[in-house]
């Protein structure tokens, strides 16, 4: 930021622009067909989900709050009925 002359504010809208577009663009890549399986496709996919989640608004790695206990609690522990 020091580096251009931006702003906070500036750099993070700059940044939320990119990931936006980078979605756009992983999104576009899955719904056209290729000759890689889908369920190949889904695991950079998944992983990038579980990243935006847990450092969207914070770093919710190194410093868990309830909202991402509540994430864990709701897919480990909590059952799902199927059928």
């Amino acid at each position: 930021m020091k580096e251009h002359g931006a702003t906070e504010e500036a750099a993070i809208v700059e940044l939320t622009n990119q990931v936006n577009d980078a979605w756009k663009i992983i999104n576009k890549a899955c719904l056209n067909p290729t000759r890689i399986p889908l369920p190949v496709l889904m695991r950079p996919l998944n992983l990038s989900r579980v990243m935006e989640m847990l450092y969207k608004n914070e770093d919710a790695f190194s410093n868990p709050g309830d909202e991402i206990k509540g994430f864990v609690t709701s897919v480990l522990i909590d059952s799902v009925p199927i059928a």
